[in-house]
């Protein structure tokens, strides 16, 4: 896609970074609200521009939606293709089926907003999970509140048609475990992941 070199370009040649939002507009993921779209790629270019990522890989959650929906999507920007869309879990304070508050405070069990920057994997009690870097002041605690990408039960099929909703983590990003190694090659060591909500 074009407007993809386009982009690609404003955040590594100078090439204008408001044009290129504006034209990329209608060619958004289905289901993504144009908000969350265009939030996570103001993020990814002020990463890029920072020198603070070299990949095109972007993950964009969208919190708005209920936790039954699929409301990740991994994006590579460089190739125009959505790798993943899939369920992700909020934190357990956050709210039931839907999260209405989130918080960046230890001990708080409440999920954070904002860019993140993925890196390296560690094997933990949920297994092979992701650590996440806050780049905002509103979730720069991730990394000491070991808020990561991991695997849990409660956000696959199974769960989620006898609850109506997935299950709640203790702050971070859970995913069925049938997809999360997948994504976690995906997007590990350096890409960006924003969170949104209204």
């Amino acid at each position: 896609m074009w407007w993809i070199v386009w982009l690609l370009g404003s955040a590594w040649g100078g090439i204008d970074v408001q044009r290129a939002l504006a034209d990329q507009a209608n060619t958004r993921p289905e289901m993504l609200r144009n908000e969350a779209w265009t939030a996570g790629l103001q993020a990814w270019i002020a990463a890029a521009e920072a020198n603070e990522t070299r990949s095109s890989v972007l993950t964009i959650i969208d919190y708005s939606l209920p936790s039954d929906a699929r409301r990740l999507w991994v994006i590579d920007l460089e190739r125009g293709e959505m790798l993943f869309h899939e369920r992700v879990a909020h934190g357990r304070n956050s709210g039931g089926r839907v999260a209405t508050s989130f918080s960046n405070e230890e001990g708080s069990k409440q999920t954070s907003l904002g860019a993140f920057l993925t890196a390296a994997t560690y094997q933990g009690k949920h297994g092979r999970s992701l650590r996440l870097d806050g780049l905002e002041p509103r979730n720069d605690a991730a990394r000491q509140r070991a808020i990561v990408i991991h695997s849990a039960d409660y956000v696959d099929d199974k769960y989620v048609a006898e609850h109506g909703q997935a299950g709640r983590s203790w702050g971070c990003p859970a995913l069925d475990p049938d997809v999360a190694q997948q994504v976690i090659d995906a997007i590990a060591q350096g890409s960006i992941l924003y969170a949104w909500a209204p």
